[in-house]
């Protein structure tokens, strides 16, 4: 009687860990379905973000490249006109060089002539002026909205890097838990093997007992 009790005990224990077992199997694979669901959601997401990221940075990088463009033909327009006001200049010099001749000589006609002449330089010189100034407040428009477009570009890199960074880091995760489950597969596995081994040999010795 004392040998059956021990039998059963025996028994029973092996069930409550087996149960154990198979309780704990079931929720690391319930933890392990419901992060494999959020990794695939993610990566889904991210791979969309990152097609929508990578548009913008492309239509960015491209709007700065003309941009760019646009700032060396203003700079070299710039640079033109600035060489025609230095012409300008040697050419009013030249004139008021010519007048002091002419007031020295009292030639009233070359006197006025010159002077119009002078007037005529300063109006070029002074339309020349407003557009190099007018170039250059374009240059300075465009290098602000460089400087914008480039911050965007930086967002979206950013965005890329998070995006990235969080499927990087829930990948770890279903990583440790599919490691876990591994583990816990083999221990079952192991157990189960040790278990039939021993109910194995058990009924083969009942077998042989009965045959006796």
């Amino acid at each position: 009687m004392k040998i059956n009790l021990v039998k059963y005990a025996i028994i029973g224990i092996i069930l409550v860990v087996l149960c154990i077992i198979f309780v704990r199997s079931c929720t690391i694979t319930d933890r392990y379905s419901r992060l494999l669901g959020e990794y695939t959601a993610l990566k889904s997401i991210a791979k969309e973000n990152e097609k929508i990221a990578q548009d913008n940075i492309d239509k960015s990088l491209k709007q700065i490249k003309n941009l760019t463009s646009k700032n060396a033909e203003l700079t070299k327009h710039v640079k033109l006109k600035e060489n025609e006001l230095v012409n300008l200049d040697n050419e009013v010099n030249r004139l008021e060089t010519e007048l002091i001749d002419a007031q020295n000589t009292g030639d009233k006609d070359a006197q006025i002539t010159n002077l119009e002449s002078q007037v005529t330089i300063w109006k070029e010189k002074f339309t020349l002026a407003q557009n190099i100034i007018t170039d250059k407040d374009s240059i300075i428009f465009n290098l602000t909205n460089q400087y914008k477009i480039q911050l965007n570009v930086s967002n979206e890199y950013k965005t890329l890097y998070e995006n990235e960074l969080n499927l990087r880091i829930k990948c770890e995760v279903l990583l440790k838990a599919t490691t876990r489950k591994l583990h816990t597969a083999k221990g079952v596995g192991t157990f189960k093997s040790i278990f039939i081994g021993a109910l194995g040999g058990y009924v083969a010795y009942q077998l042989i007992k009965g045959t006796k």
